[in-house]
């Protein structure tokens, strides 16, 4: 039997786009319910995933993935909405299909962790979820409180939309909205 992932890679053809967003369809057609907030917990569980908080971390560790073991471990003392993006940074590295970090260079691994943390933004604020947020001229607080994302990754995320005139002004000029 294939699993969730399996599924939407096998549905996926080029012209489809971004996988994230096709995960994102498959969970929802098998029951997942979308939010805001993103259930993530709810997805990476649909994927074959199990979240485990570990405690004695230092802080700069977020989180790590093991493929064949189906965990994601994270690190218990970080703010639960920073947890949240780690989970889906993890989850991002799965989707994407990167190689483990002890198997490339130093510019691979950054790379490869900026292309997770795009995608860790798509899975926790797909657009289509953020339009209805960003036409109501809501506040990056506002925004942010009802994504359960921090204001940090809801200004990276309105800041890789191209959409002119949907951007909240606080994205630009403050930190609070």
């Amino acid at each position: 039997m294939s699993s969730p992932l399996e599924l939407v890679r096998k549905s996926l053809s080029p012209a489809d786009g971004d996988i994230e967003h096709a995960v994102l369809h498959h969970f929802v057609i098998g029951g997942g319910c979308l939010g805001p907030p993103v259930p993530i917990e709810e997805l990476s569980g649909w994927l074959g995933f199990q979240i485990v908080l570990l405690s004695g971390m230092e802080d700069d560790f977020s989180g790590i993935v093991s493929l064949r073991d189906r965990l994601i471990g994270i690190n218990a003392h970080h703010h639960p909405r920073r947890r949240r993006f780690s989970i889906a940074h993890e989850l991002g590295h799965v989707v994407l299909a990167h190689p483990p970090e002890h198997r490339i260079t130093l510019e691979a691994s950054r790379r490869l962790d900026r292309e997770a943390n795009r995608c860790a933004a798509e899975l926790l604020m797909p657009l289509g979820l953020l339009m209805p947020h960003l036409a109501r001229r809501l506040s990056l607080v506002q925004l942010a409180t009802i994504f359960a994302v921090s204001e940090q990754a809801m200004v990276h995320r309105l800041k890789s939309l191209s959409v002119p005139g949907v951007l909240p002004q606080s994205v630009f000029h403050s930190r609070r909205g």
